[in-house]
């Protein structure tokens, strides 16, 4: 059972629970056998991250474009959208989850040792420069969406978040697109009625 108490302000330790609030909202649960008369204090509790029974929390990075100019904040529902490359070489962009919940955003210090804005990263071996991350983004997943949501960060080339209405529901699911407008042919944009010529025949010889 739990009981409240005063104490004169000297002896408040920062780490002391204050609010009864914070622990009868079902959230929390103890970490060790708390004594009867013991002050309750942070690291003697958990919150369960504030995830709902059966649900996994995800860390993902995400950079100014990929998380819609740094603008999502905790609580917030999203959209993830992935693109990769299939065996064949199809570039595919495609939603992997809808009405994800957002449970925390952290802001990353500037890299490289910058003193703010945007960075890059090194060149990789294709040479491709992409932007630094700025933000980890905590978001409530199932066990499976957890998995898919990790596997899609390691391998994908991009993750990126769609912040949606809260009051929005589920939408249909959305066919995978390609190349906008066409199709690719050793990363060349056709138009969709492209059809490969024969090679021109070789001029007549002059007698």
């Amino acid at each position: 059972m739990l009981t409240t108490t005063e104490l004169p302000v000297k002896y408040l330790a920062s780490s002391y629970i204050l609010d009864m609030a914070d622990l009868s909202d079902g959230s929390a649960t103890a970490l060790i056998n708390i004594a009867p008369g013991e002050y309750v204090q942070q690291n003697m509790i958990s919150r369960n991250a504030g995830l709902e029974p059966g649900k996994r929390a995800v860390t993902i990075a995400v950079n100014g474009v990929t998380s819609v100019g740094n603008s999502v904040r905790q609580g917030n529902l999203v959209d993830i959208v992935v693109s990769y490359s299939d065996p064949s070489g199809r570039l595919i962009t495609e939603l992997l989850l809808q009405q994800v919940e957002v449970l925390a955003v952290d802001t990353l210090l500037p890299a490289q040792g910058g003193t703010g804005g945007q960075t890059y990263l090194p060149a990789g071996v294709d040479g491709e420069v992409k932007l630094a991350p700025t933000t980890l983004v905590t978001l409530e997943l199932g066990p499976e969406d957890a998995l898919k949501v990790t596997h899609a960060s390691n391998f994908a080339n991009e993750l990126r978040l769609l912040i949606r209405r809260l009051d929005e529901v589920g939408t249909a699911p959305i066919n995978p697109v390609e190349f906008i407008g066409g199709r690719s042919n050793n990363n060349v944009l056709l138009p969709p009625d492209y059809e490969t010529l024969p090679a021109p025949a070789p001029p007549a010889s002059r007698p």
